[in-house]
């Protein structure tokens, strides 16, 4: 038993000597390890705070680099907008211009026309007045035959009743004593009554011949001077219509001049859209380059952060690991703030989806549908402007009439509301249906009509523009045939200069 005490005290003083040695060695060493892993972790976080930093700042930079780009984008399409609706007033005037040119052509072939008949006329005018000057002439000669036959049996009637005073029995008793007896004095003053009486009758035919002669001559001579007076009309006449020509002539030219200019102007436009357009293309690449961009910086900030597992101590000295950094840390898994999902393929590239659409925006309301090909109806927003507009009755029935043909074509020259008419011929066959004759061509029914302000203007009323016109149907709106690209449409009457406001019923 005292053995085992003894053995037992022997271990418990082994074990003692062993912990007095090795225990001061155990603690330096757990001290410096813990000095060298707070040193660790103390370099590993500023570095780890610098990386963050970094990335956010250039997911910043990126960010304000697409909002710079996009707005760049809108700034490109708002001007590819506002070009396309300038480009479309230049293009709507080339159709005007093309319309007058074919309506000027028109009316310098009914004016050669009218020409021609003139000219017919004339000429039939200078015959008949050859013709009448011969029948003029051969009145006259039969006037002076007549007068002279006249003459010769007046001085043949005096000459036999001077013979008979002179040589026959003048008295009555010298009749008896011949001894011819009553019967023979009666036979003798019945040949002298006879001689008379055809003497008498002679001179009354010539005097009558004479005076239907005279008659005759003087109607030549009236008809002459008519002729003449007409001959001179169709003359001055035939002159206006050839100072109407060259004027239309000079106008053709004139509109082919404007024409022209109207077309290079376009094609300007044309170059500039395009040259936005290629802006926009390049302004978009980019965009979709530094979307790119700012989806790889996102990536990697958002990737777990596994190549440093620090250690730290809290006070009771037991050390806890946390992966990935300290959760408190603001520079730990930062994401970026806004809205950066910003997609290249959005409505801000210049696509022709994205080209302003004619005929849609100027449509008096969204609910308007105004059917086309002479449909019924004028839809539920047409109708709700022109009935609530101040007028007369058969204005707004011309103006729902009117807004019936929106959708068909523009026809240079036309005058058909469902096969195609220029902004003149629509307005001519839609007041020719309701029994109104206009003007055919926008610069003469500028002057149609009574002129009223535009502040007074109502459904039904024309309204002029620099060669082109439109029929108001209130609302500030119009129906016109505006282009051959657009056709019949509605519009802001205000798009462009307005230059009177006619009213014709």
């Amino acid at each position: 038993m005292r053995k085992k005490l003894q053995k037992i005290t022997n271990y418990i003083l082994l074990a003692g000597l062993t912990a007095a040695v090795i225990l001061p060695n155990l603690d330096r060493r757990l001290t410096v390890e813990a000095t060298q892993a707070a040193g660790t972790t103390q370099t590993n976080v500023p570095a780890q705070t610098t990386a963050s930093t970094q990335t956010t700042t250039s997911i910043r930079d990126v960010q304000n680099q697409i909002q710079d780009t996009q707005n760049q984008i809108d700034t490109i399409n708002d001007k590819i907008d506002a070009l396309l609706d300038e480009q479309s007033i230049i293009d709507e005037k080339i159709d005007d211009l093309n319309s007058e040119i074919i309506n000027t052509m028109t009316s310098i072939d009914m004016k050669e026309e009218e020409l021609a008949e003139k000219e017919g006329e004339l000429a039939e005018k200078e015959a008949r007045l050859a013709e009448m000057q011969v029948e003029i002439s051969d009145a006259e000669e039969a006037y002076e035959q007549a007068k002279e036959r006249q003459e010769q049996q007046y001085n043949d009637m005096l000459i036999r009743i001077r013979y008979m005073y002179e040589n026959g029995n003048t008295t009555l008793l010298g009749m008896v004593l011949q001894g011819d007896g009553l019967s023979g004095l009666l036979n003798r003053m019945d040949y002298v009554e006879k001689v008379y009486e055809y003497d008498r009758n002679k001179l009354q035919e010539f005097e009558e011949t004479k005076l239907q002669v005279q008659e005759l001559w003087e109607a030549l001579v009236a008809e002459e001077a008519l002729l003449e007076t007409e001959k001179v009309a169709l003359e001055t006449a035939q002159e206006q219509l050839e100072e109407d020509k060259r004027q239309l002539e000079s106008q053709r030219s004139s509109l082919n001049t404007m024409l022209a200019q109207k077309k290079k102007e376009s094609a300007n436009y044309d170059a500039e859209i395009n040259r936005a357009k290629q802006e926009a293309a390049v302004a978009a690449k980019l965009l979709k380059q530094e979307q790119q961009q700012l989806k790889l910086l996102q990536e990697e900030q958002n990737k777990p952060k596994i190549d440093t597992i620090p250690t730290t101590t809290d006070n009771t000295g037991t050390g806890t690991e946390t992966p990935g950094g300290n959760p408190s840390d603001p520079t730990t898994n930062t994401e970026p703030s806004g809205n950066t999902n910003v997609d290249a393929t959005d409505n801000n590239q210049p696509t022709e989806n994205n080209q302003p659409d004619n005929t849609g925006d100027n449509q008096p309301s969204e609910n308007n549908t105004g059917t086309s090909n002479g449909g019924n109806g004028t839809g539920t927003g047409t109708s709700s402007v022109i009935d609530s507009a101040s007028g007369s009755e058969l204005g707004k029935k011309i103006a729902r009439y009117a807004c019936q043909f929106v959708g068909n074509p523009y026809v240079p020259g036309g005058t058909s509301l469902t096969k195609g008419a220029d902004c003149s011929g629509f307005t001519y066959r839609v007041y020719s249906d309701f029994g109104y004759t206009l003007p055919r061509t926008s610069y003469e029914q500028r002057s149609a009509g009574t002129a009223v302000d535009y502040s007074n203007a109502q459904p039904g009323d024309i309204i002029c523009y620099d060669g082109h016109v439109a029929i108001y149907i209130g609302g500030g709106k119009i129906v016109h045939a505006s282009t051959q690209k657009t056709g019949i449409k509605y519009g802001n009457a205000t798009y462009r200069q307005i230059l009177s406001v006619r009213r014709i019923i």
